[in-house]
């Protein structure tokens, strides 16, 4: 597993999709160290969309 860092800028999130993109190529198995990765960088990856690219919520 490689070194998991927070996302700080556009630059970082660009590369965790990149990361993240071999794992829906090929699924890892439940347990590994493949499947910890893919979490945490999943987790990584939504908090950064919350904060930079939030949808307002939808007026009636």
């Amino acid at each position: 597993m490689s070194a998991i860092e927070i996302l700080k800028d556009e630059g970082d999130y660009h590369a965790a999709l990149q990361k993240v993109r071999r794992f829906f190529e090929q699924e890892p198995a439940a347990g590994t160290s493949d499947a910890d990765e893919f979490d945490a960088l999943v987790q990584l990856i939504e908090v950064y969309e919350t904060k930079h690219y939030a949808i307002g919520a939808v007026s009636a």
